[in-house]
C-alpha cells in the first residue's frame, strides 16, 4: 500500500497525517503493510507534472503498468485532486489505466475506495469521480486566470509608479515592504565583495570556500532544504544574475516583460559587465562535458540516464587525486549521489568508481546489443545534421531560461503566489521535452546510414577495460548511449532498502517481531549493515529503451561483477 500527498504547502502536515491515518486504518482492516509515503512537493497537478517518470504518480503509474505493483494494492490520496487537477479526459484515462492494471485508489476525505469492478458497476460512484476531477480542474483553472490577470496589473503598476511585484520571487538580498524595495546590508556586502575577488582572479569554488572557512551563513531562499555550506554554484548563479543592476524578468499572458530599474542597484554596469566576462573565460578554460575540472568525459553522468536509488537524485562524476605508496600521484574518478554531495537530501550513499560503471555499461552491451547498427561510420545527409543542430540551439536556449526561472522559484517567500512561475517552469520542461524527442528521433536516423564497424566497437570495449577510452569516443558515446539506455541506478546497499524511511520500517518491523525479548546488539549491527558504506559489492541495474533490464553485482576492489539478473529485451 502506497500514500500519496499533494503540493499544498499550507496544509501539508494536516494532509499527510489524514492520508496516513487512513492509510493504516486500510492496513490493519485487510492485513496490508504500508510500503511507502511520497509526497509531490512544489509539483503541479494541475499541469500533470505529478505524472512525470520521477515525480510520486509517474513512479507508481510506471510500477503499475510494468506489473512491478500487485493486483489488489491500494494507493491512499487526502482527496481526489491530489491525483491531479488536469484535463478531465486527461484524468479518466490515467485512472482507468490505473483501475484496469489491478490498483485500487482509496480517497481518505471520502473514505471510499475505487475499484475497476466498482467503476464498472456502480454509476453513481463513476459519476461522482468525474464530478470531482471536473471541480477540481475547474477551480485551478479559475485560480490560473485570476493570478495572471493580478501579476498583469502588477506589472503594469511596477512599470509605471515603481511599486514591487507582489508575486513571485525576488533577490534575495532584497527584502519587500508594501512600497519600496529594502537591501538586506550584510548580504550586498558579501555580494559586492564576491564581485571583488571575481575582479582579482578568484572562481567561484575557491570563493565558496573562504566563505565556508570564515563560517559565512547561507542564504536558504526559503528552499526545501538550507544548504550547509557554499557551493560554488550559489556564487556563481548569484553574480550572473542581472538582478544586481536592478533588471526583473516577469511572464505575463501578454508575454516576456523586462523592467529596467525595477530592483536598486548593486554594482554598476561596468563592474557586472567585466564580472560576466571574467566568468566566462574561466567558463572555456577546460572541457568539462558530464566529467569533472580535468576536462575529462564521462559518458554515464551528465546524460540525464544515471540516478542515486536511495533519494532519486541524478549522479554527477567527480575526481579525488591520492599518493601511492611510492609517492606517485593517481588521479580516482568517481560517480556520486548529487544529493549526497551538496547535501540537499540526507542520502547516506557512497561513491563508486567511474571506470567500473563504464566497463559493465559497455560489456552489458557487446554481448546483448548489435552494435552493427549503432557504432558506424557516421554518413549523414547534411541537411539532417543542420536540423539537429538548430534543435540544439533551440533547446540550450530553453535550458538557459529554465535555469533562470528555478532561481527565481528558488527565491519565492512562503507566502509568495508560485502559480505562475510554476506554470512557466512546467511550459519550458514540456517544451524541451518535445524537443529531446524529436532529436532522439532524428540521432536515430543519422546513425540508421553508418556502416557497420563490429571490430572498431570490440576495440571500444578493450579501450573501457582498460581506462583508456579517448575523449572522440567518449563525446560519441554521450551521443548514443541515451538512445538505448533508460536509466542506470547504482546502490550501495542493494535494492531492498532503498530509501531511509524503508530503512526504518525494516527495523521497526524487527524490533516489533523481537517483542519484549529485544537483542540490542544484534539491532545495532543490522541497522549498522544496512547503513554501512563498506560493503564489498555494489548493486547495478541498468534499464534499457528495448525493455531488457540487468542486475549486476561488481566487487569494489577488483572491479570483477557478474549478472545477477537478465530480464527480457534485445
Amino acid at each position: 500500500m502506497r500514500q500519496v500527498s499533494g503540493d499544498g504547502s499550507d496544509g501539508i502536515a494536516r494532509q499527510k497525517r489524514k492520508t496516513l491515518e487512513s492509510a493504516q486504518r486500510l492496513a490493519d482492516e485487510h492485513g496490508y503493510e504500508i510500503l511507502s509515503s511520497v509526497t509531490d512537493s512544489g509539483i503541479s497537478a494541475f499541469h500533470k507534472s505529478n505524472f512525470d517518470g520521477e515525480a510520486g504518480m509517474g513512479l507508481i503509474r510506471s510500477m503499475v503498468l510494468n506489473g512491478e505493483v500487485a493486483k489488489g494494492s491500494i494507493v491512499v490520496f487526502e482527496q481526489f485532486d491530489r491525483f491531479s487537477r488536469g484535463e478531465p479526459m486527461w484524468v479518466l484515462r490515467q485512472m482507468s489505466d490505473l483501475l484496469e492494471n489491478g490498483l485500487h485508489i482509496h480517497i481518505a476525505h471520502m473514505d471510499r475506495t475505487f475499484t475497476y469492478e466498482s467503476m464498472n458497476s456502480d454509476m453513481g460512484q463513476l459519476m461522482m469521480a468525474i464530478a470531482f476531477i471536473c471541480a477540481a480542474h475547474a477551480e485551478s483553472l479559475t485560480k490560473q486566470k485570476r493570478t495572471r490577470s493580478s501579476i498583469a496589473h502588477q506589472v503594469k503598476l511596477a512599470k509605471e509608479q515603481g511599486i514591487p511585484v507582489t508575486f513571485g520571487m525576488h533577490p534575495p538580498w532584497l527584502r519587500r515592504t508594501p512600497t519600496h524595495w529594502e537591501v538586506i546590508p550584510e548580504r550586498v556586502e558579501l555580494i559586492k565583495r564576491w564581485a571583488e575577488l571575481t575582479v582579482q582572479g578568484y572562481g567561484g569554488t575557491k570563493i565558496a570556500g573562504i566563505m565556508n572557512d570564515e563560517n559565512q551563513p547561507t542564504w536558504d531562499n526559503k528552499r526545501k532544504v538550507k544548504p550547509k555550506k557554499w557551493y560554488n554554484k550559489i556564487i556563481l548563479d548569484t553574480l550572473a544574475s542581472d538582478s544586481l543592476i536592478g533588471v526583473a524578468h516577469f511572464k505575463t499572458h501578454d508575454g516576456d516583460t523586462t523592467i529596467n530599474g525595477h530592483y536598486p542597484k548593486i554594482i554598476t554596469d561596468e563592474q557586472y559587465a567585466y564580472i560576466q566576462s571574467q566568468i566566462a573565460k574561466r567558463k572555456h578554460k577546460t572541457i568539462n562535458v558530464g566529467g569533472s575540472k580535468s576536462g575529462y568525459v564521462s559518458f554515464v553522468t551528465g546524460i540525464g540516464v544515471t540516478f542515486c536509488p536511495y533519494c532519486g537524485s541524478s549522479m554527477i562524476a567527480k575526481q579525488m587525486k591520492r599518493k601511492l605508496k611510492s609517492g606517485e600521484a593517481v588521479i580516482d574518478r568517481f560517480v556520486a549521489c548529487s544529493g549526497a554531495h551538496q547535501q540537499y537530501t540526507d542520502c547516506t550513499t557512497s561513491r563508486s568508481l567511474l571506470r567500473i560503471v563504464e566497463r559493465v555499461l559497455v560489456e552489458f552491451c557487446s554481448d546483448r546489443i548489435n552494435f552493427e547498427d549503432v557504432f558506424g561510420q557516421a554518413n549523414p545527409r547534411n541537411e539532417i545534421k543542420e536540423l539537429i543542430a538548430s534543435k540544439e540551439q533551440e533547446l540550450a536556449i530553453l535550458t538557459k531560461s529554465r535555469k533562470r526561472l528555478m532561481k527565481l522559484f528558488a527565491m519565492m517567500d512562503e507566502d509568495e503566489d508560485d502559480t505562475e512561475l510554476e506554470e512557466q517552469i512546467t511550459d519550458n520542461r514540456r517544451e524541451s521535452r518535445i524537443l529531446h524527442d524529436s532529436l532522439d528521433e532524428l540521432n536515430k536516423e543519422l546513425l540508421s546510414t553508418k556502416d557497420s564497424v563490429g571490430d572498431e566497437f570490440l576495440l571500444l570495449v578493450q579501450q573501457v577495460r582498460d581506462n583508456d577510452i579517448h575523449e572522440d569516443i567518449r563525446l560519441r558515446l554521450r551521443e548514443l548511449i541515451p538512445m538505448f539506455v533508460e536509466r542506470i541506478e547504482i546502490a550501495n546497499r542493494g535494492f531492498h532498502w532503498v530509501r531511509a524511511p524503508e530503512r526504518k520500517a525494516k527495523l521497526d518491523k524487527l524490533l516489533s517481531i523481537m517483542g519484549d525479548d529485544v537483542d540490542y546488539d544484534f539491532l545495532a549491527e543490522f541497522k549498522a549493515k544496512m547503513e554501512s558504506t563498506s560493503l564489498n559489492n555494489l548493486s547495478y541495474g541498468i534499464r534499457f529503451r528495448s525493455g531488457a533490464y540487468r542486475y549486476f553485482a561488481v566487487n569494489r576492489k577488483s572491479g570483477d561483477w557478474q549478472v545477477k539478473t537478465d530480464i527480457g529485451g534485445g
